[in-house]
């Protein structure tokens, strides 16, 4: 008898670390799903809002899952919501999605409407 594959990893690990300057980076690590992300944004709220952030760092090249609340939190910070007048750069992103809608989001294969 084959011994179970191990269980995915279920929570979602937000390392932050606030350097001179108004430097800052949070990694990611884990699942970014509905449950665990509530949780690491709350966490990223309270220590990242007037913590006087000029650049922020975004690491997700750790994470394993990404569902909707994870593709909700990560642009909220890329839009510097949680540091405001912050410039916020998002590394590895592009790992989160399949090949095919990497495909779907190249110029001329996808439609923004306008409303």
């Amino acid at each position: 008898m084959e011994p179970l594959p191990k269980a995915p990893q279920t929570e979602c690990e937000a390392g932050l670390r606030l350097g001179p300057d108004g430097l800052a980076r949070v990694a990611f690590k884990g699942r970014l799903s509905a449950l665990a992300v509530v949780d690491c944004w709350n966490k990223l709220e309270r220590n990242l809002r007037g913590a006087g952030v000029k650049k922020l760092k975004v690491d997700v090249s750790g994470v394993d899952f990404c569902g909707g609340a994870g593709f909700a939190l990560l642009p909220y910070l890329n839009m510097a919501k949680m540091t405001l007048g912050a410039e916020v750069s998002l590394m590895a992103w592009q790992r989160l999605l399949r090949k095919e809608e990497i495909k779907a989001l190249r110029p001329g294969n996808c439609t923004l409407g306008v409303v």
